[in-house]
């Protein structure tokens, strides 16, 4: 190259230098880069939260140089981004004013910055959803006077609004080692994380520890500390503290992956993990025994015993029990529901539904049926031994719909009609007279059922079944006038059961309540058990030790057809100072009050106490000159609706020659 061309080449290149110099400065001086609100920190260089991405971005310039004088002179602003690496002209513009960003003047103070949004639409497809990747982004002004459009230095923008695994795949399972977690493990539980192929620089993990069914949103729970940089070696260790919190059961360590941008991923479980925690029992437990099918009963169920009610007992205490464990019975393989721990012995009631369900109606007869169960904490079971008892539930009839109620509505009611022909009544012309009781064939009837009456409870009649069926005339049953009057009057229950010789389950029909009035109602007097039964009078030897310490003497209220348990019956006693009962002590009324027949009672009479004798008796020997005095004790019960009474009256003659009677009393055999 001859000089000449030398210094034009020079020449050329100062002023290319001075040409860029010039633009650099301008760029600097008058666009400085803008600033995009939250970018994050780091790589990616400039990624922005997930949670941006659902408004407008806000952008922040400073001034720049020649801005407009006035507020009716307007600069443009054009906000612009375009993928990362493509060629300058490829800028897009994203504000929605075609002709740019309208900046009206005056400059505002220096070092301000103006700030300008990017609408959600622009980052958005047509169907809302963000356009993920690397931009760069810049902004241009194009000045008042007309002049050329300048653009600033771009910066790099990321979307990303795409979790860890997509949008749509799900986590693979935490790999944990095989349960059951019990105390010699529970500080060595590790979950190894499944390694993702679009792990980068930023992704956290959150690992919960969670007690049965994982829900489908975990974003209210918190993860065992915190969300964390995902290990380097892939392994999550599950702190003891966490699973002795979490206590027994069954429990699921799931995982969500964060990334920088926020975006979380779809839940990550894991297999099932049976936590048992503390001493544990050693199986196999000891079998169980079945109410009404042990060695104190008939060691059969039936369908009696059904209704009075089946359990499974467990008397001998289960070592290492602890509260919040279970027992689950098992019944000829249907499991019942847990029943909790509160103590020993253990009853687990027995649904009638599960004992019907594994009974085989079609084979009948008494039925080998097996019982076990297991002591279950969390969900480990510690199974006991096998018990095997017998089960009968056939029986004769139509289906019953309140089984095992024997109460079979299904059988129908009895009509009774009387002598006079009064139907469901025994009134007064009927006296002396039988009744006759009729019920209909049902279904199910067949040769050698046995059909026996009942009146006020009593068996009164029977009929064996030859070859009656639906619909036939009703069969009846004599009802001896000496049956009726034993069941008194009132509203007597009428019904009929039914059995068969080859069937142990009998069932009767529904009580039919016949209104007798017929009867004269008499009760039977009270007694002195220890009257003198010569002279028939109370004297000293009369006295009793009582149960309170006192001496007094007893009355007793004999069995009787009315004398039923659970009725109320009142008794008193009233003392009188002479022989004739007109003379009352005063002071010598003794009443029981309201009392409830109990079933003993029923049986057996009832007994009441007349005390202490220094009350009752002992101010009768002196008052005048006898010495002598009565009682009189009376007691009422209600019959059909009526109070009725008995009544006896009794000479009292406690003294001896010239004393009253010692305490305590002499004995004279």
């Amino acid at each position: 190259m001859n000089m000449y061309d030398r210094r034009l080449a020079a020449r050329n290149a100062r002023l290319a230098y001075f040409k860029k110099r010039s633009v650099d400065r301008l760029l600097a001086d008058n666009l400085t880069s803008p600033e995009i609100e939250g970018v994050l920190a780091g790589n990616p260089l400039g990624l922005l939260p997930a949670s941006l991405l659902q408004a407008s971005l806000k952008i922040k310039v400073p001034v720049w140089i020649d801005f407009p004088p006035r507020d009716t002179i307007f600069d443009y602003v054009f906000l612009q981004w375009r993928p990362q690496g493509s060629s300058d002209g490829e800028y897009k513009d994203l504000q929605l004013e075609v002709d740019g960003i309208k900046v009206p003047g005056p400059a505002p103070a220096a070092g301000t910055l103006l700030e300008f949004f990017i609408p959600v639409e622009s980052f958005t497809d047509s169907n809302g959803n963000v356009l993920n990747g690397a931009y760069e982004f810049r902004y241009s002004v194009k000045s008042f006077n007309g002049g050329l459009l300048s653009s600033s230095l771009p910066v790099q923008l990321v979307l990303d609004t795409i979790p860890p695994y997509g949008s749509t795949g799900y986590p693979e399972d935490l790999v944990l080692p095989v349960g059951p977690v019990i105390d010699t493990n529970v500080g060595a539980i590790k979950a190894d994380i499944p390694a993702y192929d679009d792990q980068a620089e930023g992704d956290k993990i959150g690992v919960f520890w969670i007690k049965g069914d994982v829900p489908d949103d975990i974003s209210g729970l918190t993860p065992i500390g915190g969300y964390q940089d995902v290990p380097t070696d892939k392994v999550f260790s599950i702190p003891e503290a966490i699973i002795k919190a979490g206590g027994d059961g069954d429990f699921f360590a799931v995982y969500i992956l964060l990334d920088k941008a926020g975006n979380d991923s779809r839940i990550g479980k894991s297999h099932l993990m049976q936590v048992a925690l503390g001493p544990l029992p050693t199986p196999p437990l000891a079998a169980p025994t079945v109410r009404h099918a042990d060695d104190v009963s008939d060691d059969l169920i039936d369908r009696e015993d059904a209704f009075a009610g089946v359990f499974v007992d467990i008397n001998t205490e289960i070592s290492n029990w602890k509260i919040g464990d279970v027992i689950v019975v098992q019944w000829e393989g249907a499991t019942l529901l847990p029943y909790p721990i509160i103590g020993f012995p253990v009853s687990v009631p027995v649904p009638w539904l599960t004992m019907k369900g594994q009974y085989d109606f079609t084979a009948g007869d008494s039925q080998d049926t097996a019982v076990k169960y297991s002591l279950v904490r969390g969900s480990l079971p510690f199974p006991s031994e096998e018990v095997t008892i017998k089960v009968d539930l056939s029986k004769v009839g139509p289906e019953n719909p309140g089984e095992p109620n024997p109460e079979n509505p299904a059988l129908g009611l009895v009509t009774v009609t009387s002598f006079t022909n009064e139907t469901d009544k025994i009134v007064l012309a009927d006296r002396g007279e039988s009744a006759t009781a009729a019920l209909a064939p049902y279904v199910g009837i067949d040769k050698d059922q046995l059909i026996e009456l009942y009146w006020a409870g009593a068996l009164v009649g029977s009929h064996t079944v030859d070859a009656e069926q639906p619909g036939d005339p009703d069969i009846e049953i004599s009802v001896a006038w000496a049956d009726i009057e034993k069941g008194g009057n009132g509203l007597v229950d009428v019904w009929f059961k039914v059995s068969h010789p080859d069937f142990i389950n009998a069932e009767h029909s529904k009580s039919k309540q016949v209104d007798v009035t017929a009867v004269d109602v008499k009760l039977p007097d009270p007694v002195f058990p220890k009257i003198d039964t010569q002279l028939n009078w109370l004297n000293c030897p009369s006295l009793e030790l009582t149960d309170d310490g006192s001496y007094g003497v007893r009355v007793h209220i004999p069995a009787s057809a009315y004398l039923l348990e659970g009725k109320k019956i009142n008794i008193k006693w009233t003392s009188y100072t002479d022989t004739s009962n007109t003379v009352p002590l005063t002071g010598g009324e003794l009443e029981s009050g309201e009392l409830t027949v109990s079933k003993d009672q029923q049986d057996n009479g009832l007994d009441f106490w007349v005390r202490p004798y220094e009350t009752y008796f002992l101010p009768i020997y002196g008052f005048d000159a006898d010495n002598d005095g009565s009682g009189k004790v009376e007691y009422t019960l209600e019959v059909a609706g009526q109070l009725y009474t008995g009544t006896t009256t009794v000479e009292i003659a406690m003294w001896g020659a010239g004393v009253s009677c010692p305490i305590p009393p002499p004995i004279i055999s």
